[in-house]
């Protein structure tokens, strides 16, 4: 007789803040784990009051207190990726660095640089922005702006539909790490995405569909390209699988009477 065998959950740990609303944040991350079956664990950056559209308030937990949680759950758990959100501040993304070189941390590191929600509102602060562009994005296995934060991250006016490669392009020179650049924000009849790595240039594209919400769903994307790492597949696979994750997650989303919408599991 077989014995019997337990299937091992790889680790994925998300930093970000609190959206009571569960669209995105670490919400947003722990379903996505969930559903694509590795074990979340999570690191509370911020609590914030928000619904889709609306950021009313950001409250940043103390750095000492972030890097407690940190600190913890990288002495207890072999974390395979570690996803980065909302951070807020230099001082709480100084927190994160200094845990990862303490803790020797030499996993995944997938940065979602959360800088503007999709509402306009601004999510970190100008030491922070600095920050990214000086010693946080160095460090990431993968970043994955969107259009508004790839123009702040290039220091440009805009990314548009005639600079969009282009832009991909500078930022893999800028930072010389992989980038995802994704092009959802362009509105075209295709929601194209760019990969730029040492093995080249990608496209990664889905039908836009239209009258959605975006809310969430650079949480949602990140989430699954990090559980995809973890489970062993490469950043050009785990794009790939993400890509199609989030367009089944859009395309299932579901209105509430108020008009609002939430992302749906694929």
């Amino acid at each position: 007789m077989a014995k019997n065998s337990l299937k091992v959950q790889p680790f994925v740990l998300t930093i970000a803040g609190s959206d009571p609303s569960c669209g995105a944040g670490i919400q947003a991350d722990l379903k996505v784990f969930s559903n694509l079956g590795v074990h979340g664990l999570c690191t509370i950056s911020c609590s914030t009051a928000q619904v889709p559209g609306l950021v009313k308030e950001i409250h940043p937990l103390p750095a000492s207190h972030l890097a407690s949680q940190l600190n913890l759950l990288l002495q207890t758990y072999p974390v395979a990726t570690i996803k980065t959100g909302m951070l807020h501040s230099a001082e709480l993304m100084s927190s994160v660095l200094d845990c990862l070189e303490q803790n020797n941390f030499c996993g995944h590191l997938i940065v979602d640089p959360v800088i503007q929600s999709s509402s306009g509102n601004m999510l970190i602060d100008n030491e922070g922005i600095n920050l990214f562009r000086e010693r946080f994005i160095s460090h990431s296995s993968l970043f994955t702006p969107n259009l508004n934060e790839a123009a702040i991250l290039l220091d440009t006016p805009s990314v548009t539909m005639e600079n969009f490669t282009r832009s991909a392009e500078e930022l893999y020179k800028k930072y010389n790490v992989p980038v995802l650049l994704k092009g959802g924000h362009l509105e075209a009849e295709e929601a194209t995405d760019i990969l730029i790595s040492e093995k080249g240039l990608r496209h990664y594209s889905a039908p836009f569909m239209q009258d959605r919400d975006p809310h969430g769903t650079g949480c949602t994307y990140s989430a699954a390209i990090a559980s995809y790492m973890a489970l062993g597949h490469s950043i050009e696979k785990s794009v790939a699988l993400g890509k199609n994750y989030i367009t089944s997650a859009i395309s299932n989303c579901h209105r509430i009477e108020s008009g609002q919408q939430f992302l749906g599991a694929p």
